[in-house]
C-alpha cells in the first residue's frame, strides 16, 4: 500500500492507492505540542490502515505509538 501525506494548516490529509476518498486528520486542540500531535496522527494512521493485529489487545504482536523523553534529555538536572 502506498500513501501520500500532505500537511495542512491544522492537520494532515492522507491518500492511499486503495482509497477513493482521502482521510483527513484534524488536530482538534491547540494545546497539543508538535510531538504529541504527530503521535496522535500515527496512532490514527495505524488504526485506520494497519492490519487487525495492530489494534487487537489479544494479538501476539501489537504496534504502540508513545511519546517519551529522549535518552539524552535532562529536565533541569545539572551534572555539577
Amino acid at each position: 500500500m502506498r500513501f501520500e501525506i500532505k500537511y495542512a494548516k491544522n492537520g494532515f490529509i492522507v491518500s492511499s492507492d486503495s482509497d477513493e476518498q482521502p482521510m483527513v486528520f484534524q488536530e482538534l486542540s491547540d494545546e497539543l505540542e508538535e510531538v504529541e500531535a504527530w503521535a496522535c496522527f500515527l496512532r490514527e494512521l495505524t488504526f485506520t490502515y494497519g492490519p487487525d493485529a495492530c489494534r487487537s489487545r489479544y494479538s501476539a504482536k501489537r504496534v504502540y505509538v508513545e511519546v517519551r523523553p529522549g535518552d539524552k534529555y535532562q529536565d533541569g538536572f545539572d551534572d555539577e
